[in-house]
């Protein structure tokens, strides 16, 4: 049995900035699914269950984290 194909595109952005002489400050952004594609998990491969052949279940939807840490 073959299940469905998977999809996924990460990426990050970050940008720096000069505050003071000595002191920067940094925005980070990174994206997981980025396109927010369904992923899903294979079909139930049990020929005894009543599930055979379902699919049940999908993996992580878009996760985006975002930060601003600074820089000494």
């Amino acid at each position: 049995m073959t299940g469905p194909a998977f999809w996924n595109t990460d990426f990050g952005l970050a940008r720096s900035f000069k505050l003071m002489e000595n002191m920067r400050l940094s925005f980070r952004g990174e994206f997981y699914n980025a396109f927010n594609h369904a992923n899903f998990y294979n079909p139930n491969a049990n020929l005894s269950s009543p599930a055979f052949g379902k699919i049940t279940g999908s993996g992580d939807p878009r996760v985006i984290e975002l930060g601003a840490p600074p820089e000494f």
